[in-house]
Order: structure tokens, then C-alpha cells, then sequence
């Protein structure tokens, strides 16, 4: 915990689409994560070692933006869950960095609009339960 989803739609899947200005050669959704991660570790008071991020868009998926295909359009949807207790400014303040972080990853394009959203959402903490199996030496 917490669990981060990044959701690209077609147009923006794929590794030249994310990919900060100012970085060099690297492995932009290791570095997209690693952002997102410190920002739940610092904002929300998360665990590094809890952390998990998913990037399940792909082949087989489809998006419908503003009542069109994708095509002219793109997005980007951020899910974080977190556990149940944080204030709603943390809340708030923890979405707000992870959209500045979408920006600086998902500059604008010239082949269409990019629509960017991010939700912050607790995690019922009774029906919940997690366990790490450790590696079998």
C-alpha cells in the first residue's frame, strides 16, 4: 500500500510519448513511478517499501474522450489508493503533485489534446488485507 494505476490511452502509450524535456536517456516509466511514489511517500506519509504502481493499458483497451475515439484526443488517468485516515488537504495536495508530475512527463502535443486527471481515493481499511511472500532462497 498504496497502489498506483497509470492508465495511457493508445496515442500515448508508448515510451517516446513519456518522456520529461529536461530527461536524458533513461527509462521514463521507471522515472514517471519513482515520481509518483515520492510523492505519496512525502505528501501522504506513504511506505516506499508498500508502494506498487501498475501500468495496465495496452493492447485491447479502448477510450472514448469527449465523445470522440482516440485520435485527436488522448488521456492519462491516475489512480492513487491510499489507506483511510489522511486529511482532505493532504488528500488534495497529494493529487495536485501527482498531476504536476503527469505534466512534466506528458508535455503538450502537436498531434492532439491530452486530457490529464488524477484520483486520491482511501481504501476501506476492513476489507483490506495485504502480505509480502518472501523470495525463496
Amino acid at each position: 500500500m498504496p497502489h498506483i494505476t497509470v492508465r495511457f490511452s493508445d496515442g500515448i502509450n508508448s515510451i517516446n510519448s513519456i518522456n520529461p524535456a529536461d530527461s536524458g536517456e533513461g527509462r521514463p516509466l521507471l522515472e514517471l513511478a519513482a515520481q509518483l511514489q515520492d510523492a505519496v511517500v512525502t505528501i501522504a506519509d506513504g511506505r516506499l517499501e508498500g508502494c506498487r504502481v501498475h501500468f495496465p493499458s495496452g493492447e485491447g483497451s479502448a477510450w472514448v474522450i469527449a465523445g470522440e475515439e482516440e485520435g485527436a484526443k488522448q488521456a492519462v488517468h491516475v489512480e492513487i489508493a491510499i489507506k483511510a485516515g489522511r486529511t482532505d488537504e493532504v488528500k488534495a495536495r497529494l493529487s495536485q503533485a501527482a498531476l504536476d508530475v503527469l505534466r512534466t512527463y506528458l508535455p503538450p502535443a502537436a498531434d492532439y489534446e491530452t486530457y490529464l486527471s488524477v484520483e486520491v481515493r482511501e481504501i476501506d481499511p476492513v476489507g483490506y488485507v495485504s502480505h509480502v511472500e518472501p523470495r525463496k532462497d
